[in-house]
């Protein structure tokens, strides 16, 4: 019976663990090392003004970047909650599914080099002071992998 108990409670302690004097459920860690700030749904619209009715007036989330073309919304309870709206045919490319910020973009770009997975949109310097590349993932979609850099975007000769 004891060592029934003493297993049982092996597996308890895989499953949770003591952080910030909290008991909360054990870490999983992922294999790759790659830091996460951040994922963002993107969505396509042909009525950008309706969708900023509807996200800003219905919802109350807030406008925090509008580049014409491009709407970011946010919630101020949460900021890390938030929505990106694009023009449907604003670009000469295909528009993301979704975004995810990493603090590493050069680890993230090779390592998905490395995995031989499809860049779709190469790593490049955008103007607005980001550094992304966009893959495609198992199901299809399209993933926008950026960081913001702020540094000025190379210009081909």
């Amino acid at each position: 019976m004891l060592s029934f108990l003493a297993s049982r409670l092996q597996f308890s302690q895989n499953l949770f663990e003591q952080r910030d004097g909290l008991v909360l459920p054990a870490s999983r860690k992922a294999a790759s090392t790659m830091n996460i700030k951040r994922i963002v749904p993107d969505f396509e619209s042909s009525d950008l003004e309706g969708s900023k009715e509807f996200y800003n007036g219905f919802l109350g989330l807030d406008v925090v970047m509008d580049q014409g073309g491009v709407m970011t919304f946010t919630s101020a309870s949460n900021p890390n909650s938030q929505i990106t709206i694009l023009e449907r045919g604003c670009a000469d490319y295909a528009q993301p599914d979704l975004s995810v910020e990493v603090d590493d973009i050069h680890h993230a770009h090779s390592e998905a080099i490395r995995r031989g997975l499809s860049i779709e949109y190469p790593l490049t310097a955008e103007v607005w002071g980001v550094t992304r590349f966009f893959v495609r993932d198992p199901n299809g979609r399209l993933v926008n992998i950026m960081a913001h850099t702020n540094a000025e975007p190379e210009v081909a000769d």
